[in-house]
This record gives C-alpha cells, structure tokens and sequence, in this order.
C-alpha cells in the first residue's frame, strides 16, 4: 500500500502549487535529486529509517532532512548530506526534490528513537496554514508514524521543538 493512500483527506483539502521562488539565488536551486540514492521515500509503518538525531543541541542543523508532499510520494533528503554539499549553496532546497515544478506542502524532518519529527519549514512550499500541517501530521499517524509536530507560531510554523524535547 502507497503512504500517499493516508494522505486522501488531506489531498481532499488541500492543492498543489508552485513554488516561491523570491529567495532562490542559483539555478541549481531548481535541479531535482529526488531520484538519487540518498533520497529516500517516506513508506507505511513499519518503515526502517537511520536516525538522524534530535531536533536540538548544537548539531541539529547538521542532521536535518527535508519533505515535500508531491502527488505520489513524500520524499525526504538530508539538507546537507552528499548532494547537499555540491549545489553552489552548499545545502538542498524543499525544490530539489521536486525539480521546481509543483507540490502540496514541505519542511524539516529529524527521526529519533522511532519518533519523526517534523516542522513546516520552507520557503518554497511552506504549508498555508495549521489545519493544513495537523493535516499533514495526521496523515504520517495514520500511516502508523509516531509524529512530533512543531506546529504554529504566529502566522508562520514554528521550526522549535522545545517543548517537546524537555
């Protein structure tokens, strides 16, 4: 079974779009590496994923992933791993994984001790609002994740997990 089949209430809900673009500053930006090996593609539980680490302490940056929802996988990649390293801005874009062209929502993503944790995070696809990431969040539990989301903060995502991590 597709994990893309527990995102049916959220896809109900929700379109895709294209992404902003006002901060992107290379063309590489637009490259999509979604098919590289390093990508790995969310899958219902059980699903055997390494963990990245928490989503604190002074290396958290380090061991950042980014997701993107697209409309038959949710692919994730770590921001500065191998591929991340040789783009001119040393780091990923939520549009590598989606080579620029439309998606539903993106973020941040750490896997710790069988918990995801995800925020919204992203500039090119940033979830619209909190009923659009709970969505998202519930979408991931149903498709038997166990999920920490940082929810919202103002009228953007919260990217901090300090409340959770105490």
């Amino acid at each position: 079974m597709s994990i893309m089949s527990f995102f049916s209430a959220y896809f109900a809900h929700f379109e895709k779009r294209l992404p902003d673009l006002t901060r992107m500053q290379h063309r590489d930006e637009l490259d999509d590496y979604s098919a590289d090996p390093e990508c790995f593609k969310l899958t219902p539980s059980p699903f055997t994923i390494h963990e990245t680490g928490k989503p604190e302490g002074k290396d958290y940056e380090e061991k950042k992933h980014l997701w993107v929802i697209k409309d038959n996988e949710v692919p994730v990649m770590h921001e500065k791993g191998r591929v991340g390293k040789r783009l001119t801005r040393k780091k990923l874009s939520h549009t590598n994984l989606t080579g620029g062209k439309e998606a539903y929502a993106g973020g941040e993503f750490w896997c710790y001790n069988n918990i995801i944790y995800i925020n919204g995070g992203s500039s090119r696809y940033q979830p619209r609002n909190l009923i659009e990431l709970d969505e998202i969040k519930l979408s991931l539990e149903r498709a038997g994740f166990t999920v920490c989301c940082a929810g919202w903060e103002g009228n953007i995502p919260s990217r901090s997990f300090r409340e959770f991590l105490k």
